[in-house]
């Protein structure tokens, strides 16, 4: 990142078995910000049932992770919106923030601010989810006002794995899922290196690719009213984040 705002803190709630937000926070934050996180006990269940058992802890882990004073707090799990539904998931996030005194965010939502902020519309999905999770998903976005024209899920029931895919992989599987007349792709899920193959995939595309790492790293900033742009990590952080 090119700009430095004062020094703060991201506060990131994570399911117990993320390694790919706190890294890329840390690595493209500008200086001056730090990340600090929480976990939540979820395991190897990829499963609509296990992150409903995982997010039962989720309050008490963004209560410890405020006494640290984060200046925004995340909520690092998209999978846990899709299966709550939009509606409860922003309630969720409203009670959150009146109970901290912390603007907290949403993974999901802060992808559906990103999606909107450039102009997407028709989306094509990409995702390592299990059917169940991926279904939920589409409905999700439909719900917030997207088109779905396809989507294409890799099946991974096991959480662990999420991480160990590689760029070569999830630029595949973006490929088979493209739906032609889309005007954005979606690369889902915070425990997967999407942002990685972002620029490769908009120069193939030619329309804006929004993943979920991205998109939370950019509603971080969105709301903690930094300007600066992250090179590399496609059209959304390429100027700078709009405030």
């Amino acid at each position: 990142m090119d700009a430095a705002p004062s020094v703060g803190r991201v506060g990131v709630v994570l399911p117990s078995v993320n390694t790919v937000v706190e890294p890329f926070f840390a690595a493209t934050l500008p200086a001056g910000l730090t990340v600090h996180a929480q976990r939540m006990p979820i395991g190897p269940d990829a499963t609509a049932a296990a992150v409903e058992r995982m997010d039962a802890h989720g309050r008490a882990a963004v209560r410890v992770l405020a006494d640290c004073r984060p200046d925004a707090i995340l909520y690092a799990c998209t999978a846990s919106g899709l299966v709550r539904g939009r509606d409860h998931d922003l309630a969720v996030v409203r009670e959150l923030t009146e109970l901290t005194g912390i603007p907290c965010l949403s993974g999901i939502d802060a992808v559906v601010r990103a999606l909107r902020a450039v102009g997407a519309r028709r989306l094509t999905i990409a995702s390592p989810y299990v059917p169940e999770i991926d279904h939920m998903e589409v409905a999700y976005f439909e719900s917030a006002g997207f088109t779905v024209a396809g989507s294409r899920s890799l099946g991974i029931a096991d959480t662990y794995e999420l991480a160990t895919l590689a760029s070569a992989e999830i630029a595949a599987l973006a490929r088979e899922a493209w739906q032609p007349g889309s005007d954005a792709l979606y690369l889902a899920c915070l425990n997967v290196h999407s942002h990685e193959v972002i620029a490769e995939l908009e120069a193939e595309l030619g329309v804006p690719v929004v993943s979920a790492t991205q998109a939370a790293l950019w509603a971080v900033l969105t709301e903690l009213g930094v300007t600066a742009a992250a090179p590399g990590y496609g059209r959304l952080l390429a100027e700078g984040v709009a405030t």
